[in-house]
């Protein structure tokens, strides 16, 4: 079943959220999750952005690891192509969960819109398991209006290490290429240590990953 996000909200590319990172609470049953709840998947923790009948949209708690949105230089890059796409996709989704939990997680239309401000092409929509989430899903699950557990979660750790990082959105970056010793580099957007959005290189390294799923939860 597929069940589409469709966020079309404007960029709010500032935040409420205090300069220290959430810990998660202690952890829900699955059927009983609300909106800013801690539950586990794949030994994982997720916190709870979204609930609509007996869906739940998760994000995850820390960041779980740390790649570059693709490792390919002077190509023009959308998330469909994405090498973190695939790798969230297909490795991450394969080893991290088991065979129960993977038929609880909710193929989705990936809506990928262009940038909302600088029209930068968000490419193709794609059907994910696995996905990032985009500038308007920041601003509709953890932006300004949100509970204060979902805009203190902008800012993240990495799990097991403590470090405060910056991590991927899916949306494009407000630059197609720039002039320079690398004149064809592309750009995607990400939530800054602060809790702010901002475009970065997409093959920046020493940036993290925090994915998102729809997940039935009874």
């Amino acid at each position: 079943m597929n069940h589409p996000i469709t966020s079309t909200l404007p960029e709010n590319e500032s935040n409420n959220a205090n300069n220290s990172t959430a810990q998660p609470n202690s952890t829900t049953p699955h059927s009983s999750a609300q909106v800013g709840d801690t539950i586990q998947l794949g030994r994982l923790d997720w916190i709870v952005l979204s609930v609509r009948d007996n869906r739940a949209l998760l994000l995850s708690y820390y960041i779980l690891e740390i790649r570059p949105y693709h490792n390919i230089h002077h190509v023009e890059i959308t998330w469909e192509y994405s090498n973190l796409r695939k790798h969230l996709n297909g490795y991450f989704l394969d080893t991290t969960f088991d065979e129960q939990e993977r038929a609880l997680i909710i193929e989705t239309l990936v809506i990928n819109n262009d940038h909302p401000r600088h029209r930068t092409p968000g490419g193709n929509d794609t059907l994910d398991k696995v996905f990032l989430l985009s500038i308007d899903e920041m601003d509709e699950f953890m932006g300004n209006e949100a509970p204060i557990a979902l805009r203190n979660a902008r800012i993240a750790e990495q799990i097991e290490r403590g470090r405060v990082l910056r991590w991927w959105l899916r949306s494009p970056g407000i630059f197609t290429n720039i002039i320079g010793s690398n004149p064809e580099r592309r750009s995607a957007y990400a939530v800054n240590t602060n809790g702010n959005m901002g475009s970065l290189s997409a093959t920046e390294t020493g940036v993290g990953v925090r994915p998102a799923l729809w997940l039935y939860i009874d």
